[in-house]
């Protein structure tokens, strides 16, 4: 934790940020907002000056009507973890899909759908 507050104050570099000694530090935001619940590890942003969450390749489940999202990461995903949202009725199931690449975002999805979730709209 004494690490993380040294990147966030600045006493420690954001390019030393892999240097950590448990280099994929896993973090879930507990913020409010859209990443809320997601699964986030910190690396230096684009000028090394400071770190920044980038979400971890991952899919979230959210009921309509609700506002509890479901996050899943891509090595739990399997068909246990996605069943309940399989045979979901049209328009009743909102799905985010998060990763650093487009990748990513594309192997997520071919991997929900092989266990049948196939409730994936475009969003742009």
């Amino acid at each position: 934790m004494e690490a993380l507050l040294r990147f966030r104050y600045g006493t420690k570099a954001a390019s030393e940020a892999r240097d950590l000694p448990y280099r994929r530090l896993e973090l879930k935001v507990g913020q409010p907002g859209p990443w809320f619940g997601a699964t986030v590890v910190l690396e230096p942003d684009a000028t090394g000056k400071t770190v920044e969450p980038v979400p971890l390749p991952q899919v979230a489940f959210c009921w309509k009507g609700t506002h509890e999202w479901n996050y899943v990461l891509e090595r739990r995903l399997d068909a246990g973890t996605v069943a309940q949202y399989v045979k979901a009725v049209p328009g009743t199931l909102e799905i985010r899909v998060m990763g650093p690449s487009p990748a990513d975002h594309q192997r997520i999805i071919q991997k929900a759908k092989t266990f049948g979730v196939n409730s994936f709209k475009k969003v742009h």
